[in-house]
């Protein structure tokens, strides 16, 4: 643990922090000097609460979790060794990836011999029961590509520039088709060029879960729409739909794994909201949901950006 002063020059720190963070006599220099990770001295800088995970290229020894926590006149800097869990992670994603891969053959065999039987079979019992194989085989196989990316996002930092347009325009093509089907008109309000650091691919899924969760539980006819502003230094993304809203008592548990809330969300494995708060996380930001005055449900994000 170490205290700082406002500008995050070190006044006093207990006998692990020089241990767990090569800093040879800390007191009296500022942690710029030591922790130079840009998303770390733009909060110091912002006087906000971050925190940031630091492998053995930084330590030299193991991972640490560094967490900055604002004062009235001071700020607090908590270290936390968790090279422990850092190594639980990954033997765990070892463990997912190969059970994974396990189920992947068979399953694409599943869905190749359905697909076969549903293009030859003139019997409409065999083609039905053919499609109701397809369907479930696709349903697992998205279910193993879930838990897949799930459990390879804890702890990531991302830094790469990108533009957040392209990621809102990305994700709407990809649920245009599901949109037509169900007539929803799409419609997305944003101006000007707004960066932010990330992934760019893990933030067009994020706004795809979300987007195929409005249209799946809008009736037809109805309206999903995308809208982005910036609140200072912040980037808020709001998707708002026209359907059924929200069950009271789902509000603060639909971001949990494999939670579904009420008896017509029991159509996935609910991991699709999980997944989504966790790429939200990783990337520095926040997301929470709420019922509309005029019906239907609004999920909201709120993202660091960037000059």
């Amino acid at each position: 643990m170490a205290l700082l002063d406002h500008s995050g020059k070190i006044l006093q720190t207990n006998s692990l922090f020089s241990f767990l963070l090569p800093a040879p006599d800390p007191q009296g220099r500022n942690i710029r000097e030591i922790l130079r990770k840009p998303e770390f001295v733009a909060a110091l800088t912002r006087e906000e609460e971050i925190t940031v995970y630091l492998d053995p290229s930084w330590t030299g020894r193991g991972h640490l979790e560094v967490r900055l926590i604002p004062l009235a006149e001071r700020k607090v800097l908590l270290l936390k060794d968790v090279t422990r869990i850092r190594q639980m992670e990954v033997s765990q994603r070892d463990f997912i990836a190969n059970v994974s891969h396990e189920l992947k053959t068979p399953l694409t065999a599943i869905a190749g011999y359905a697909e076969t039987i549903l293009e030859e079979s003139q019997d409409e019992i065999i083609s039905h029961s053919a499609r109701v194989i397809l369907k479930h085989s696709e349903r697992l196989t998205k279910l193993i590509r879930n838990l897949l990316t799930l459990s390879s996002l804890k702890g990531h930092l991302l830094e790469e520039k990108i533009l957040l347009e392209a990621v809102v325009l990305q994700s709407l093509e990809a649920v245009t088709s599901l949109a037509r089907e169900k007539q929803i008109k799409l419609t997305f309000k944003g101006k000007g060029q707004v960066f932010l650091r990330g992934k760019e691919d893990l933030l067009v899924q994020a706004l795809i879960n979300i987007l195929e969760n409005a249209i799946k539980f809008s009736p037809p006819g109805s309206k999903v729409e995308l809208t982005t502003e910036t609140e200072g230094p912040w980037i808020k993304i709001t998707i708002a739909d026209q359907g059924p809203g929200i069950p009271e008592e789902a509000k603060e548990r639909i971001f949990e794994r494999f939670y579904q809330a009420g008896r017509d969300r029991r159509q996935g494995a609910g991991l699709g909201l999980a997944i989504t708060k966790e790429i939200i996380t990783v990337h520095g930001g926040c997301i929470w949901a709420e019922n509309l005055p005029s019906g239907g449900a609004a999920f909201h994000i709120i993202l660091p950006a960037i000059p």
